[in-house]
């Protein structure tokens, strides 16, 4: 009789003599090969089994061959030492990088020393985007190293504009300041370096910035800052230097200025690019004209003409837009503000203008004698004056 108990072994049977006391279910001890084929040993006179008698039997000596047997443990702790090869592997690496980047540093630390040399670390982007990259690296010693090569550009005042330059250069160093594997000296340097590059000096600012309607005032001119007045004159006050040419052609072209119109232009319609650059298209037009000023706060134009030219013709012109209503500013006698509408037609102007202001020349004096000198002079006199005079005026010093 056979009996297949597990698909991988074979089970044969063979009938053997038993003892007569000893039951038969007792008697089947069997055998076992080592090549795995169970053996069942049974005695001629055995009776027949039943199929559950013969699995319990099949299934004893199964156990009984597996006990003893060599039992095949499986391999404890493959995946750990998986796990450690990986972890070894990627320290010797890391160590591996560390080197190569303190071998850099180191090179480019012996170029930093190098005056004749050392400003083509930061030119180049490469080498100076690497250290840059360094000062935030894992490994202190990287850090370190890095920042010692900072400090050494930090020493020549002529490298502090690239310095400056450098992207995300700030940010590493306060990074560096904060980090707490570095030394403190390490950190103190980094502050220190973070202060210069902050020290910028700064470009004095102007007292105060003219409007574009201040430009254009006759009295705001000047290009120079009249310092405060004290109430004496300078004991040597004879002596400043006198007046050149250019001084008397700058006199000359601000009397050729010629007069001021202000227009009121509409409210808030000077604030349209478009509109102003009509405006300024009619107002170059109109002959006589010099130049033309908007003051879009207050919503004025300014013109300046030749003195022939009325100021009735400059509001005219932008009148004729129909953009807006125009009035031309003027004072009245006693210092207000007048305002005179400017009719948007070809018609002639009906309104009654205030009088323009006396003009200061005047056409009656004859020019063919002396009006400030009334009584009889010297002319020797006055030959010594003028000499006198020159010689100030030359040697001022």
């Amino acid at each position: 009789m056979s009996f297949n108990a597990n698909p991988g072994l074979e089970v044969t049977s063979s009938t053997t003599d038993c003892d007569p006391g000893v039951p038969t279910n007792v008697c089947d001890v069997g055998s076992i090969t080592k090549s795995g084929v169970i053996q069942l040993e049974s005695t001629e006179n055995e009776t027949p089994r039943t199929e559950l008698e013969t699995d319990v039997a099949a299934e004893k000596l199964l156990c009984l061959n597996i006990n003893e047997s060599d039992e095949i443990k499986p391999e404890v702790g493959n995946e750990s030492v998986g796990n450690n090869d990986a972890e070894s592997e990627g320290s010797v690496i890391k160590s591996e990088l560390v080197n190569q980047k303190l071998e850099l540093i180191a090179m480019y630390m012996n170029v930093a020393t190098n005056k004749k040399r050392h400003s083509y670390l930061l030119t180049e982007q490469t080498i100076s985007g690497f250290l840059v990259l360094c000062l935030g690296d894992e490994d202190p010693r990287v850090v370190e190293r890095s920042m010692e090569v900072f400090v050494v550009f930090g020493k020549h005042q002529e490298n502090i504009p690239a310095l400056q330059e450098l992207k995300f250069f700030n940010d590493a160093l306060r990074c560096v300041a904060r980090n707490s594997e570095v030394q403190n000296s390490t950190k103190s340097e980094a502050r220190k370096l973070v202060k210069k590059l902050l020290a910028i000096p700064q470009v004095p600012q102007p007292l105060g910035v003219l409007s574009d309607s201040a430009r254009n005032i006759e009295a705001g001119t000047s290009n120079s800052i009249p310092g405060p007045s004290t109430g004496k004159k300078d004991a040597n006050h004879h002596l400043e230097k006198p007046v050149d040419l250019n001084t008397t052609m700058s006199t000359m072209k601000r009397k050729n200025k010629g007069r001021e119109t202000v227009l009121l232009v509409g409210n808030q319609v000077l604030q349209q690019r478009n509109d102003r650059a009509k405006i300024t298209q009619v107002l170059i037009n109109v002959p006589g004209i010099i130049s033309v000023t908007y003051d879009v706060k207050n919503n004025h134009c300014i013109v300046r003409g030749k003195r022939n030219v009325p100021s009735e013709k400059f509001g005219q012109a932008v009148a004729l837009l129909q953009i807006a209503d125009v009035f031309i500013i003027r004072k009245n006698e006693s210092g207000g503000v007048v305002k005179v509408p400017v009719p948007g037609d070809d018609q002639e102007n009906t309104v009654q203008y205030p009088p323009y202001p006396e003009e200061v020349e005047n056409e009656d004096i004859d020019d063919s004698r002396s009006v400030a000198r009334k009584d009889q002079h010297n002319d020797d006199a006055s030959f010594l004056k003028s000499a006198k005079n020159f010689l100030k005026r030359s040697f001022y010093w």
